[in-house]
């Protein structure tokens, strides 16, 4: 015999025995319920205009401070002299943020890019830094960078 088969015999089996027990005892007929449990679906409306909540202004962005530029100019060069060359750079992009006509800024900033392998932001901050002081101490410096950087790209 097919198992299809058997299970088929099972099912009567059951239902006859629990007829004879009254186990299950069908519902009573009685009105039709299914239109009482299943409204007819409403009309569909336009949602009601729901207001977006205001937000709070924003606050405006900070000012250039440079007692702040100093202070990123020394965590640079520490991160700088450790090796960490991102960090470093984070910290000269703040100093020059702070203090837009800081040489040394621009030219350790352009110290860093050129460790990162980056030589075209490397030459503009070295150029800015040229822009800043048109002599000194880092302009000397930046000098002798673009001229590095030059050799180095024509192959000498």
């Amino acid at each position: 015999m097919g198992r299809g088969v058997a299970a088929a015999g099972l099912l009567v089996m059951l239902v006859s025995l629990c007829a004879a027990q009254r186990i299950y005892e069908p519902p009573a007929p009685g009105p039709d319920r299914s239109q009482a449990a299943h409204p007819a679906p409403a009309r569909r409306t336009a949602p009601p205009a729901v207001q977006k909540p205001q937000l709070p202004p924003l606050a405006p962005p900070p000012t250039p401070d440079p007692l702040v530029a100093v202070h990123d100019l020394r965590v640079g060069t520490f991160y700088y002299n450790r090796g960490a060359y991102v960090g470093a750079l984070a910290r000269f992009e703040d100093a020059i943020y702070n203090d837009p006509h800081s040489a040394e800024a621009y030219c350790r900033a352009g110290d860093t890019e050129r460790k990162l392998k980056h030589a075209l932001p490397a030459k503009v901050d070295w150029q800015h830094c040229l822009q800043a002081a048109e002599s000194g101490k880092w302009a000397k410096h930046a000098r002798r960078a673009l001229a590095k950087l030059a050799r180095s790209r024509t192959g000498r």
